[in-house]
């Protein structure tokens, strides 16, 4: 008779497909957004879903870092003192060297399907709310970094 060892379900959580702990693909990603909260938030699941993550807290340090620095996709704030969002963007995909960096939106904004639909024309790959769960974060960075 064998015994199996039992598990916490602390360790379960930690090892299901939902942290994705295993990923396939791990990718590198830049977290762009003034609060220092969020910025932690975002960075401690980006790395618990597998990725290596760097945050910085405007768009101004965003361009320079990724001036020098290579990125698999970049997740960006859109209210931000120095450089919104929304310029940060363009910027971005003006730019050959970043042009082809995915970047998903993440936002609190109240008016938000128009913030979407700016978003999107400017060549974002996707959105979500500030209060987004950590499946559809998983989802969508995954995504975005087999796509590039």
């Amino acid at each position: 008779m064998h015994s199996v060892p039992s598990t916490s379900p602390a360790a379960s959580f930690e090892q299901s497909s939902t942290w994705g702990i295993s990923v396939s693909n791990p990718g590198r990603i830049l977290i762009v957004d003034d609060s220092r909260t969020i910025r932690i938030k975002l960075k401690k699941s980006v790395e618990a879903l597998g990725h290596e993550a760097e945050a910085v807290e405007n768009g101004r340090a965003a361009l320079d870092l990724l001036a020098v620095e290579n990125f698999d996709l970049v997740l960006l704030d859109i209210m931000m003192p120095v450089m919104d969002g929304f310029e940060v963007l363009t910027s971005l995909k003006s730019s050959p060297r970043t042009r082809d960096v995915p970047v998903i939106v993440i936002s609190g904004l109240d008016d938000e399907m128009s913030s979407v639909v700016k978003a999107i024309e400017l060549g974002a790959e996707d959105f979500l709310p500030k209060d987004f769960e950590l499946a559809l974060l998983k989802a969508r960075i995954s995504t975005c970094i087999e796509k590039k």
